[in-house]
């Protein structure tokens, strides 16, 4: 029992206040945010801003006494049943019904290009870094009252630095992109000169973070842990995701289907966790996340690895997903086809005899299916099993800053770290896997036809006779 207090008609901290009744709180009864918010001191501060003197107050282990005004009455168990079955029902209602809505908002963007699916990302980037800004910002304000804390430009400075990580992404694929297109001649020579552009934004950055820093060992190690905090936000929201828009003008299907994978896991893992969760194993998963459980987090790998190897099969056999993206443009679902590299083609594979003598022939001698399908299997396996721990991260700044959710601004869901947290770090994954095990080694003769063909018919005749003079001996 933490202890009771007596209920009012407005909301007091994270508590809603309905009715005159004392009611008795328990930890079973609770929600796991509740539960910390109580145990912690700052909710006991917040509370004691909104509550009339002498109402309640926190003890040093920190419980919730009695109010010696409080009437002494109790709501039956039944009661509190009811009212926590209801309110989880609702939640669970508005939790799937924004999740339609978003699943339909990607698919109708995925439709309209490359183009469009890149200012997604970006947008998505601006609302992820305003959040973790918010949620220090927060912090600070409450920091300021309680210790000597005073950082100069503190947002300002914060935006700052996250500027300078976007110019450097986006100019960066724009400079790669760009590189041997005849169509892009000018934006070439133009990026060219953008890293000693991006240099010179970096040194700004640096000289005013370094310039702002007030002496005093507790003041400067306060901002010390500012900047470190500025650092690790950027690269969640610009390192994560710095080879993102190469993904997506490759070909989308290596940014969208990874992306899938991640809301594939996790909507499995919230059923299973909802579902059977603490059913089966009763060893707490994660101390970060309690409301995680192994059946979730196994559960989800179950669906996702399987369901992977046939979206895979089926997202493989599109033209408008498989085939990169030859030009930047804003006109919606862009036509196009190509020749479809092996990887997206079907071919036999040998299966070996024990396995098929194992499984009693249910697994065929000879095996069919596109090689990116046994790569997606790859990928799954990722999604399932490392991509959740972008989001135990998250977690981990949520409880250092005392919130629940890092905004409200999707309903049933929190904000769009809440969401997007394992989405960095799979698309950082997906293109290491794309590097590393799917693009093969370019020797130098690939190298030079592959940049041929990005060259305009003009140019091309230009080059071929380029090659006719050098080989015939000319000067």
């Amino acid at each position: 029992r933490l202890g009771k207090f007596v209920w009012r008609d407005r909301s007091c901290g994270t508590l809603r206040v309905e009715s005159e009744r004392t009611y008795v709180i328990t930890r079973s009864t609770m929600s796991e945010g509740d539960q910390q918010e109580m145990s912690g001191d700052r909710m006991f501060e917040r509370r004691d801003s909104c509550a009339p003197p002498g109402f309640y107050a926190s003890t040093a282990k920190g419980a919730v006494e009695e109010s010696s005004t409080a009437p002494n009455t109790a709501v039956s168990d039944a009661q509190k049943t009811v009212s926590a079955s209801e309110s989880k029902s609702r939640k669970t209602v508005i939790r799937s019904m924004s999740t339609v809505v978003m699943i339909l908002l990607f698919g109708g963007i995925i439709w309209g290009g490359a183009t469009y699916l890149t200012l997604m990302v970006i947008v998505l980037q601006i609302l992820v870094f305003r959040e973790l800004v918010n949620v220090r910002y927060s912090r600070y304000q409450s920091d300021k009252r309680t210790k000597n804390a005073e950082v100069p430009l503190f947002r300002t400075l914060q935006y700052w630095w996250f500027f300078v990580g976007m110019v450097f992404v986006y100019t960066d694929f724009l400079t790669v992109y760009a590189r041997g297109r005849s169509n892009m001649v000018h934006t070439s020579l133009w990026m060219h000169r953008t890293p000693w552009i991006c240099f010179l934004l970096f040194s700004s950055a640096l000289l005013i973070s370094i310039l702002t820093l007030r002496p005093g060992k507790e003041t400067i190690r306060y901002q010390m842990g500012h900047l470190a905090w500025t650092v690790v936000s950027l690269v969640m929201v610009c390192g994560q995701m710095f080879y993102a828009p190469r993904m997506i003008y490759i070909g989308m299907f290596w940014f969208v289907l990874p992306a899938s994978l991640v809301v594939l896991n996790d909507l499995a893992a919230y059923v299973f966790g909802r579902t059977f969760g603490r059913a089966l194993f009763t060893t707490q998963f994660l101390a970060i996340s309690p409301n995680k459980t192994w059946e979730g987090f196994l559960g989800a790998m179950v669906v996702t690895m399987p369901t992977s190897y046939w979206l895979a099969g089926l997202a493989a056999q599109s033209h408008f997903l498989v085939c990169p993206t030859q030009e930047l443009t804003l006109l919606p679902h862009p036509s196009f086809t190509c020749e479809p590299g092996a990887m997206f083609l079907t071919r036999d594979y040998d299966v070996p005899e024990m396995l098929v003598a194992a499984t009693s022939g249910i697994i065929p001698p000879v095996w069919t299916c596109r090689p990116i399908q046994l790569h997606i299997l790859a990928v799954s396996l990722v999604a399932s099993l490392v991509a959740p721990f972008g989001g135990f991260l998250a977690s981990a700044i949520k409880r250092a800053n005392g919130v629940k959710d890092f905004d409200s601004i999707i309903p049933g869901h929190g904000g769009f770290t809440d969401r997007f947290d394992c989405q960095m770090l799979m698309s950082l994954y997906m293109w290491m896997h794309y590097k590393s095990l799917v693009l093969d080694h370019e020797m130098p003769t690939d190298h030079i036809v592959r940049r041929f063909e990005l060259l305009g018919g003009g140019d091309q005749q230009t080059v071929l006779a380029e090659l006719q003079r050098i080989i015939g001996g000319g000067t």
